[in-house]
């Protein structure tokens, strides 16, 4: 753990790197490709993420991912798909949930053959296909040049709506309306038909095609879609995995209980 060099030792020094908003401007510490090495050695340090407590060191990995989004390195997409794979019940990290799928989106498109293929792949939890699915558009919204290639890819997951599970076709559905994607509406209609997504998330097909601009808007109340904030200033996905993050906690906390 201290065999880094400046710039990167500097990382274990820094603290508390707060919100995605006001992250440093990594570049104007020095930082550039040639230390894409130590970052992506840091952003795997066993080590320092079993140090615990709120040691500055403990926030260095936070700090090497957003040096990395920042730098656009692509040699970090395979290690960063790792850490959102990692996700999923007792494991639940919420700065990976909140910050890595925003991370590679500014790495841009040299990701999207790498999320595609994860996205892909079974077996995976919910939680991690949310987020890979999230990264995509993170992806679409910095690059246009690379919208049609993820908007297909997000209707092609849309093809196996009764075989997800119905949050992440909401997920999935959600991103298609951060997109504005009205060509996606025949897929996210055949999903709705097969009557396994979650509104909660995303709304209902009647409030997603008023969203798409596509339709009128419904007679009925109306949930908050993906696209319209509460009074909290989270938007429908943001609600949705804030209750996610909670239960995981409380069932962690439980566990800690039982065991103790």
């Amino acid at each position: 753990m201290n065999d880094y060099t400046p710039p990167v030792s500097g990382l274990l020094k820094l603290g508390d790197p707060g919100t995605l908003q006001t992250a440093s401007d990594y570049p104007a510490l020095g930082f550039d490709t040639s230390h894409v090495p130590q970052l992506l050695r840091l952003l795997k340090d066993r080590e320092l993420l079993a140090s615990g407590g709120d040691a500055p060191e403990v926030y260095a990995q936070v700090h090497a991912w957003r040096a990395l989004g920042q730098l656009r390195a692509a040699e970090a997409v395979e290690p960063l798909l790792d850490l959102i794979d990692a996700q999923g019940g007792d494991d639940w990290d919420d700065w990976v949930a909140a910050e890595v799928p925003f991370v590679l989106g500014q790495i841009g498109p040299a990701a999207v053959p790498q999320l595609v293929a994860r996205l892909s792949q079974h077996g995976r939890q919910e939680d991690a296909l949310c987020s890979l699915s999230s990264a995509l558009t993170e992806v679409a919204k910095r690059y246009p040049e690379a919208r049609t290639e993820v908007v297909g890819c997000l209707m092609t997951l849309l093809d196996a709506a009764a075989e997800n599970s119905a949050a992440f076709n909401g997920f999935v559905i959600a991103d298609l309306l951060d997109l504005s994607a009205t060509e996606a509406w025949p897929a996210i209609e055949r999903a709705f038909a097969t009557n396994n997504v979650d509104e909660t998330i995303a709304g209902d097909a009647a409030l997603v095609k008023y969203e798409l601009g596509l339709g009128p808007e419904p007679s009925r109340p109306r949930r908050l879609s993906a696209r319209h904030t509460s009074r909290s200033g989270m938007n429908a996905k943001q609600r949705f995995n804030e209750r996610q993050r909670k239960k995981k906690a409380e069932k962690k906390k439980n566990k800690k209980k039982r065991n103790g």
